[in-house]
């Protein structure tokens, strides 16, 4: 099996395979089990999650289609043979609707000369966030050994979406969020620091979109693409250059994951400290002396 599974990986289960590749987003080979895992993938096309996303959110978009699998079908023998491929449920239909299968063969059949060999892909589109099974069948309708006239072995994926979370200070307010920097003097600065999180199974990207102002400052990438388990932290400054009140506002939003939308307004409000001089009462000047000195301030003695 290692042979037409060349682009995957080929374990004892799919565990192990798992944690040789240090990741679950992979595409493995189950040797005891004998099936083929596509492992996770991000929705695809217009199935019925992507209809009930499309009534939540007219402007969403599918993720890029996924690269088929491919696998090499290969002759031995020193005659050409034709090799016929088939996918089926792993369960016979009871009702007389044939289920919709989310595996693409890319060809019915394939001519394959003496000691060559030719390849065969399948895509899988996952339409809902469910597990999917198909039976991939290669049949040689000539070949007279049972032994090699007939490949069979289950296929299995995973539908799922990217997802991101934000996690730092509390936010408050009733459209997604608000954090308020409070009362701060001009010319000082207050900062605050975020994270944004991978908690997913797959690759996932933040878009963030910011309001521009002067009085904020927001150390966040306009993409940030974060693989599973992976984080990022940004930072978000308040230094009010005027007095009054300031907001800015961040919009963050997960590609291909039209639920995960975050709006999150940021404000604060300047101010300058009012300054006023309390002086002394003066002593009475002596008798000749110059009486129009009310705009002096007389310190008294001083050491050099």
């Amino acid at each position: 099996m290692q042979s037409m599974f060349e682009e995957q990986f080929v374990a004892p289960t799919l565990e192990d395979a798992i944690a040789t590749a240090g990741r679950v987003d992979i595409r493995a080979f189950d040797e005891e089990s004998r099936y083929f895992s596509f492992g996770p993938v991000s929705l695809q096309g217009a199935g019925p999650m992507a209809a009930l996303v499309l009534l939540v959110s007219p402007i969403w978009q599918p993720s890029e289609r996924q690269e088929p699998a491919k696998f090499r079908i290969t002759n031995p023998n020193p005659i050409p043979c034709d090799v016929k491929f088939e996918i089926k449920p792993t369960t016979a239909p009871t009702g007389k609707e044939v289920p919709v299968l989310p595996f693409e063969l890319s060809n019915q059949e394939l001519h394959i000369p003496p000691h060559e060999y030719r390849y065969v892909k399948v895509r899988f589109t996952p339409q809902g966030l469910q597990r999917y099974a198909a039976i991939f069948e290669a049949t040689v309708p000539e070949g007279k050994d049972p032994k090699t006239n007939h490949l069979k072995f289950e296929m299995r994926g995973d539908g799922t979406v990217p997802s991101i979370s934000m996690t730092g200070p509390t936010l408050f307010g009733d459209d997604g969020g608000q954090y308020d920097f409070g009362k701060l003097r001009m010319g000082k600065s207050q900062m605050v620091e975020f994270t944004l999180a991978n908690q997913g199974v797959i690759p996932a990207t933040a878009r963030c979109d910011l309001t521009p102002n002067p009085h904020f400052n927001v150390s966040c990438a306009r993409s940030i693409p974060l693989e599973p388990k992976a984080s990022k932290k940004f930072q978000v400054s308040f230094c009010p250059a005027e007095t009054g009140s300031h907001q800015t506002t961040l919009k963050l939003h997960t590609l291909h994951n039209s639920f995960e939308d975050m709006k999150v307004t940021f404000v604060g409000h300047g101010y300058v400290e009012d300054v006023c001089w309390e002086l002394p009462p003066s002593d009475s000047p002596a008798e000749g002396a110059a009486q129009d000195d009310s705009d002096v301030l007389r310190l008294g003695e001083t050491c050099p």
